[in-house]
């Protein structure tokens, strides 16, 4: 599950079957909240859906309101986590070898990741723990909210080799959204009510 924007005018919130390739539920959203997932989700089970996990870009409060699926991170949007934090091409050897390990999710199992992870910050912790000349502030606190964001989700980039035939990514639902919006930049004049009733009509007929 996942939503897109049209600029800040509008979201379309998506539900898409991974196993059948088929969007089973969409709404027109200004913004996604949690209560609009929950519906979603209560939604297609009305349907006589069986939800068996849920994957999605990240949001902590899935594990608080679905606590009986299963949760997989997206591995696309983890990485996209780090590069934002610690950018592309970073110079600093710790922020190299973190990325090098961020690079390696498709590859890993739980337990080697963690055992990397670990000795990462075991070899650099003192560097993390460097201040400015105040002591208020960590001199390097980018690349600590990196590491933070790898060790804190670890738990839940991993659900896919737990549980046969959870995917790891988001990224079909992405690959919709893409297609969705070249499809409908063809009629830039519409208005939204007309624009949201082309994108419910690609959603409703594309399965891939």
């Amino acid at each position: 599950m996942d939503t897109t924007y049209f600029g800040r005018k509008f979201g379309i919130m998506v539900f898409r079957d991974y196993h059948n390739k088929k969007n089973i539920r969409f709404f027109e959203v200004d913004w996604e909240t949690n209560e609009l997932y929950r519906l979603g989700v209560r939604a297609i089970q009305e349907q006589w859906y069986i939800v068996d996990a849920i994957v999605c870009d990240w949001r902590r409060w899935v594990l608080d309101w679905f606590p009986q699926f299963p949760v997989q991170m997206c591995h696309v949007h983890q990485k996209r986590i780090i590069r934002r934090y610690i950018t592309s091409k970073p110079k600093h050897e710790s922020s190299i070898e973190l990325k090098d390990i961020t690079l390696m999710l498709w590859k890993l199992k739980k337990n080697t990741r963690m055992i990397w992870l670990d000795d990462w910050h075991r070899r650099y912790d003192e560097y993390l723990k460097e201040r400015s000349e105040n002591g208020k502030q960590f001199m390097h606190e980018r690349i600590r909210k990196a590491y933070r964001s790898l060790s804190t989700n670890a738990k839940y980039l991993f659900t896919y080799q737990e549980y046969k035939g959870v995917p790891n990514t988001s990224n079909p639902l992405e690959a919709e959204f893409s297609h969705m919006k070249t499809h409908t930049r063809i009629h830039r004049w519409l208005a939204r009510t007309e624009k949201v009733k082309l994108c419910f009509e690609f959603l409703s007929r594309t399965i891939k």
